[in-house]
């Protein structure tokens, strides 16, 4: 539920930013399967790219949660939504837990691209 209430903030977000120069990118932490992960794009019209991230011993559909796939893992994911804000050299240079509000977004991804 947090993520469906993220999705129109985002969506919106994204669309107010030079393309050239900021990026979004999804990734799917609890490993639903690529059926899943569209049907929620669609639903939500977002315009960016969704990464999939399964695993495949234990993966995901709509109805039951996988376990994190390896960038998940990575990454350290816990709670959803998490972001993470990439500087133009590929280092995290923000990240958060939980429902963000719009104009933090926006001031962390502004500072970052500085």
């Amino acid at each position: 539920p947090h993520c469906a209430a993220e999705a129109p903030h985002l969506k919106k977000l994204y669309a107010s930013l030079p393309h050239t120069r900021y990026a979004f990118v999804s990734i799917n932490a609890d490993g639903e399967d690529a059926a899943s992960i569209l049907a929620f794009h669609i639903w939500f019209e977002l315009p960016y790219p969704a990464l999939l991230d399964p695993n495949p011993s234990d993966p995901g559909t709509f109805h039951h949660p996988g376990s994190p796939g390896p960038v998940s893992k990575a990454y350290g994911i816990k709670l959803f939504p998490t972001f993470y804000v990439i500087d133009p050299e590929g280092n995290v240079a923000w990240a958060a837990e939980g429902e963000q509000p719009d104009a933090l977004l926006l001031h962390e991804l502004k500072a970052a691209s500085a």
